[in-house]
This record gives C-alpha cells, sequence and structure tokens, in this order.
C-alpha cells in the first residue's frame, strides 16, 4: 500500500540490483493485487529527459506591436536619375527621343497605392507632377529637350492618400544626339505667282524633317520659315508657297529627331 503515495506518470528512482533494475523510471499504469498490494509498471526514462532549463525550454512570448496607421509612409530609396535614350517604336527602330529616366529600389509598404514623380528644370522653381500608376513598377522616363538639367524626385503615396518623404536627384543634364544631319538634295523651285519647292532627305536615318525658308533677298539669314514638311530619309518632298513678292529665294534645311538642322541649302529663286 505504500504505493499510494505516487501518481500515474510520476518518476520515481528505483534500486533493485536483484533484477537489474536501478534508475529512473516512469509509472505508465498500475493494478490492484488480490489479497493487497498494488503492481506498478514502469519505463526505464533516462534522467536527462527530465532536466528543465527554462532559458532553454521556456518558449519566449514575442513582444505585439500594434499596427500604426497614423505613421509616415518610407521614403523612396535607391533612386537613381540618368539621361536616356526613348524609343517610341519608329520604323528604323532609332532613338526617337532623349529625356531622362529614373530607377529606384522597391519599397515595402502594404498600403503602397503608386509612386509620384516630379521634375523641373534646374534653374527653375516650377515642379512637373507625373503619377507612375503601378505600384510594382520602379521606373519612369519622361522626353525632354537635349542640354537641359533637372531635378527629378520621387515618393510614396498610399491608398488612403498620405505621402512619404521626397527622394531628390538634382542636377542631371539631358544628353543625346548633337550630330546634324546631312544636308538635302536634288533642290529646285518652279512656279510662277507659287512656287513649288522640291528636295529630297538626306540618308541620315533619324532624319524626320525637313523646314522651308523664304525671303526676297539672296540671304540665307533673312529667309523666314514657311513650311515644315515631315518625311522619311532619302525620299523626295514638295511643298508650296505664294510669296507677297518676287523674286523669292528659298532654301531647305533637314532636321532630326534630336532637333539638330542641316545648314540651309538654296533650292532657287521664283520669279
Amino acid at each position: 500500500w505504500a504505493a499510494f503515495q505516487w501518481q500515474l506518470w510520476d518518476v520515481v528512482q528505483v534500486n533493485l540490483p536483484e533484477v537489474g533494475a536501478v534508475g529512473t523510471f516512469l509509472i505508465t499504469s498500475y493494478t490492484f493485487v488480490d489479497g493487497g498490494g498494488i503492481d506498478l509498471v514502469l519505463v526505464p526514462h533516462n534522467a536527462p529527459d527530465f532536466e528543465w532549463v527554462p532559458a532553454l525550454h521556456e518558449r519566449v512570448v514575442p513582444t505585439v506591436v500594434a499596427p500604426n496607421f497614423n505613421s509616415t509612409p518610407p521614403a523612396v530609396t535607391g533612386l537613381e536619375v540618368s539621361a536616356d535614350s526613348i524609343s517610341q517604336g519608329d520604323w528604323d527602330g532609332a532613338p526617337s527621343a532623349y529625356g531622362l529616366g529614373a530607377y529606384w529600389d522597391e519599397t515595402a509598404d502594404a498600403q503602397l497605392d503608386y509612386y509620384e514623380v516630379q521634375y523641373k528644370q534646374s534653374a527653375g522653381d516650377a515642379w512637373v507632377s507625373d503619377r507612375n500608376s503601378w505600384a510594382s513598377a520602379r521606373a519612369w522616363s519622361q522626353i525632354l529637350p537635349v542640354g537641359v538639367a533637372y531635378d527629378v524626385r520621387v515618393r510614396v503615396v498610399r491608398k488612403d492618400g498620405t505621402t512619404g518623404p521626397w527622394a531628390t536627384v538634382t542636377n542631371t543634364t539631358v544628353s543625346g544626339d548633337d550630330t546634324p544631319p546631312g544636308p538635302p538634295t536634288a533642290l529646285s523651285v518652279t512656279g510662277t505667282t507659287s512656287h513649288t519647292i522640291g528636295w529630297t532627305n538626306p540618308i541620315t536615318l533619324d532624319v524626320m524633317r525637313a523646314r522651308v525658308f523664304a525671303s526676297d533677298t539672296n540671304d540665307p539669314e533673312t529667309g523666314v520659315q514657311v513650311a515644315e514638311v515631315f518625311g522619311l530619309p532619302a525620299t523626295a518632298y514638295t511643298t508650296t508657297h505664294t510669296p507677297a513678292s518676287v523674286p523669292a529665294y528659298y532654301w531647305v534645311t533637314a532636321v532630326d529627331r534630336s532637333g539638330n538642322a542641316s545648314a540651309r541649302t538654296a533650292a532657287g529663286v521664283g520669279n
């Protein structure tokens, strides 16, 4: 009856060397014996199985930080701005314009709606806003005049309209093609009262237009633009002009996508 001092799943120390039972044992079941007494079923266990070191065995409950929905959105990081050639799918595959491109790191913010991009001339103070509508898109580009320096800044806009601080890169100059196209060829002037001016664009691949100038004196510097004709390289074009008086002298210049113009080439005189 001394076994009543233990319970099921208690651990006891046994020292019965005559049956080879020495050490720590776990009580897994018991039965009452006819005539008195209790039989215990013991399973040997190693003492280290019952060690309990709080620093190692107790689970530390993490501190729960409640979300703060009034927090300021994070700043954009990794912003880089550089001069960029921007293709608009032209027929010859050449860049159709030049401008700036901006790239930045992904912002980890669950409430991110979009990125707002603004740019301005470095010498000016009027920012132009350009919304980047896709939250996953971390790139922006804009066609801008070659040779002009710009400041660019980007910030996060959340779904509730709150905005983060600006990330800014200043004084990036737009660079691009500064080589003028070749001069137009096969120039001609025909007609009397109304003159027809003809020419063939140069073979320069990025040529995109021709400008026609007229003057009542044979001096190209006094010529006033009277027509602008968009066209392809190595292709013939004509335009008509009725001067206020005759004789009228005409010149044609070819212009490429970057705005570079060839020298004014004499087309002839109309009487």
